[in-house]
């Protein structure tokens, strides 16, 4: 007969959470799964009847994390808002100060790093990164549907730029870089937003020629002789 639920839920958390901890102390290279147990109060086999290894663990860290925030963006009671509007309010909480509790933002850091030399972290990373890119996804599909975003507006494009962002913003704020002021910022981002919209007049791609200056294959004009 196998543990019950509770047990099994029980010391998965007392896992992630000396996961967490040993990550946000040592990174995910120096972390051991050996000391990942201790600080549970388990042992190495509790870990590897709960996860596939320690790449498995980061993993479960970030990804509960990130999930939360994309829940609290479209939380239900903003669904009346448009896409665009979700979209907008996404893009002014990018340089939110970070809080300085929770060890979890640095450790998304952590994982992108460390992904290039783990291949197993690799691909759960890039499945973590697919998943937000399907639901920011799902957004701009709404921005289509109800007309706050431009037809013309590649879907995937558009996602992709918002995914860019989210994630430079995370390797700006980590380093104690100064934040923009925050009503500029959402300005600006708001403004970005609405150039989406199909109403906004198109852009001019070449600059209006300033130069005063004769061209040369134009021919001097003439004087007339009184």
């Amino acid at each position: 007969m196998g543990a019950p639920v509770e047990v099994i839920e029980s010391t998965r958390e007392k896992l992630l959470e000396a996961a967490t901890a040993v990550f946000s102390e040592r990174g995910y290279d120096g972390a051991g799964v050996q000391e990942i147990a201790r600080r549970a109060g388990l042992t190495t086999g509790a870990i590897y009847a709960n996860f596939r290894g320690k790449a498995d663990l980061l993993f479960e860290v970030i990804g509960n994390r990130s999930a939360s925030e994309l829940d609290d963006l479209l939380r239900p009671q903003r669904r009346e808002t448009t896409a665009a509007k979700l979209l907008a309010d996404l893009g002014s909480h990018l340089l939110d100060e970070p809080d300085a509790g929770d060890p979890k933002g640095g450790l998304l850091i952590e994982a992108f790093v460390s992904a290039r030399r783990d291949v197993d972290l690799a691909v759960l990373v890039r499945s973590l990164v697919e998943e937000r890119a399907q639901s920011i996804g799902g957004i701009v599909e709404r921005a289509h549907a109800d007309g706050s975003v431009d037809a013309d507006v590649s879907a995937d494009a558009l996602t992709r730029f918002s995914l860019v962002l989210a994630l430079g913003s995370l390797l700006y704020t980590s380093i104690g870089i100064g934040r923009p002021d925050e009503v500029e910022w959402s300005s600006l981002i708001h403004r970005v937003v609405g150039s989406l919209h199909p109403d906004t007049p198109p852009i001019e791609t070449q600059p209006p020629e300033t130069s005063t200056t004769e061209s040369p294959s134009q021919p001097a004009p003439r004087t007339e002789l009184p």
